[in-house]
């Protein structure tokens, strides 16, 4: 039973990631650990590895449905990719060997935290433009940010990328398709410490994977069908917005 919810939450994560933007990490940890009372630590090194062994799957894909035509070569765009994945490794690398022996109860006061923290950043997106195109150091600090959260929540790692990426003047159809790639140097390291320590489940991993193949498509033709609608749409940032503030009450209540 505990394999099939693991399949069914790839499925729902899948939209949640490569057609939203929210991220599929964050999906699944909402479902695995607010209402299945997972670890997060384990949630986290399972949907890490998913995304990793989905990403030239999730490349391909976006590119092949029209999402991803960014030229990744630019020394602009290549500049940007590396800052957030360089700054994210770090981030990810220190979180993870400081949080990855304390208790469960600890662990899940920081992923209600991390989860108030997203909160005030969709809110911030949705209220005010805070950053101008190329300014990179932002980009960093969003990097990090988004490594820090990723390692204790599980997820959110793709809304923080994506909220810089537009930040910086890239359109959400590329940002959300470009966020795969720069997620493979952060998302390896965390696998590492995280599955070295116990938190993993080959059986959980497999039925994921599973899940993300079938919802992967769906979502793909989605983002192309509606990028539009979601440039201006501030309905499912607030909506999520309530989803975050609830889950982190529940699991500090």
């Amino acid at each position: 039973m505990e394999t099939l919810l693991w399949f069914f939450t790839g499925i729902l994560a899948a939209e949640m990631e490569y057609w939203l933007g929210i991220g599929f990490g964050l999906g699944a940890s909402l479902i695995m650990i607010v209402i299945a009372g997972e670890d997060p630590r384990l949630v986290a090194s399972t949907i890490a590895l998913t995304q990793l062994i989905m990403t030239p799957l999730a490349l391909s894909l976006q590119r092949r449905v029209g999402n991803l035509d960014l030229d990744i070569k630019d020394p602009i765009n290549l500049k940007l990719i590396l800052s957030l994945s360089l700054s994210s490794t770090l981030s990810i690398m220190t979180t993870a060997i400081l949080v990855k022996r304390v208790n469960v109860n600890v662990a899940n006061k920081l992923f209600s935290l991390s989860l108030i923290i997203l909160a005030i950043l969709i809110l911030m997106n949705n209220k005010q433009n805070i950053a101008k195109k190329n300014h990179l150091p932002l980009s960093v600090v969003l990097g990090m940010l988004g490594g820090m959260i990723k390692t204790l929540v599980g997820g959110g790692y793709t809304l923080v990328i994506v909220l810089a990426q537009k930040l910086l003047g890239i359109d959400v159809r590329n940002s959300i398709s470009l966020t795969p790639l720069i997620k493979v140097l952060p998302f390896s390291l965390l696998v590492v410490v995280y599955s070295l320590s116990g938190y993993f489940n080959v059986k959980f991993l497999v039925a994921t994977i599973l899940g993300s193949l079938l919802g992967m498509p769906i979502a793909a033709n989605l983002l192309k069908e509606t990028s539009k609608k979601l440039e201006n749409n501030s309905y499912y940032s607030y909506s999520l917005i309530v989803i975050l503030i609830v889950s982190a009450l529940i699991k500090v209540i």
